[in-house]
């Protein structure tokens, strides 16, 4: 109903949304690649990880493997030893 009307977006303006929508998705996109690189998580990983979050939840009474502790290090970066240690939470 505008464009009948005569009311037309600056070629400038075009231009603009139209590398919003290219641009955009694109840097996501990269984005989402390199994070995927630095922090990969297969599924056995993600189930390690909730497996030792129901065990701290007392939901799982069964001792962590050597190989779930290499994990749990891997994915958080924090020494086993120290992974519910509140210094290493955001809470204050």
């Amino acid at each position: 109903m505008i464009a009948n009307s005569g009311g037309r977006q600056s070629l400038g303006t075009q231009q603009g949304i139209s590398l919003i929508f290219i641009i955009c998705p694109a840097i996501l996109i990269t984005l989402l690649f390199v994070v995927a690189v630095i922090f990969p998580i297969t599924g056995k990983e993600f189930a390690v990880i909730q497996k030792d979050i129901a065990r701290r939840k007392g939901e799982d009474s069964s001792a962590p493997t050597e190989e779930e502790k290499r994990i749990c290090e891997k994915v958080t970066g924090f020494a086993y030893d120290n992974l519910w240690d509140i210094k290493n939470s955001n809470k204050k």
